[in-house]
């Protein structure tokens, strides 16, 4: 009798590792699988910035609109080299080093409508070393498109500046698919 019950509770033993085991495969499996379409198809979206995707600018000084759309622009292309049609935003996000209070920031992406920085919607997705992080555009690009961005940032030009060493905007911008 005690040799049939050692059998059985074996049994059960060898059935409930092999269960786990197996439980344990396919999860790997789906994670494998889910996380490796993820990535290719969050990679089949190219961004090609011309001066890389930090922005760092000092010394700042108010400037007009006028005067704002002539300064220094961020550069970068949007490639899609997806099978579909994507949607994607273009993100700035604010750092927390940064020295210029998100409201007295002008930012006119191609010369669109030019609005200061806190006007834009903020997500809560961001990297702990930031402030903020705004969505600035959004956009759809067809499969083989590219689109360039030139994104331009200055001072409000009604901003008070006592001392413009200390007026330096850190921050970086990134394009993400939308699912």
């Amino acid at each position: 009798m005690k040799k049939k019950l050692k059998l059985k509770k074996d049994a059960y033993l060898v059935f409930l590792i092999l269960i786990i085991v197996l439980l344990s495969f396919m999860g790997i499996l789906y994670a494998f699988i889910h996380f490796s379409f993820r990535d290719e198809v969050k990679s089949c979206l190219h961004i090609d910035y011309s001066n890389g995707s930090d922005i760092k600018i000092e010394n700042m000084r108010p400037l007009t609109i006028e005067e704002g759309k002539l300064s220094n622009s961020f550069v970068f292309t949007v490639t899609n080299n997806c099978k579909e049609a994507k949607n994607y935003n273009i993100y700035l996000e604010t750092a927390k080093d940064s020295g210029v209070k998100e409201e007295n920031m002008m930012v006119s992406l191609n010369d669109l409508a030019v609005k200061s920085l806190s006007s834009f919607p903020v997500t809560t997705i961001f990297k702990e070393d930031s402030n903020s992080n705004h969505i600035i555009y959004t956009n759809s690009i067809a499969v083989g498109n590219s689109l360039t961005y030139e994104l331009r940032l200055w001072l409000n030009e009604d901003v008070i500046v006592e001392n413009s060493n200390n007026q330096m905007y850190l921050g970086k911008i990134y394009v993400d698919k939308i699912n």
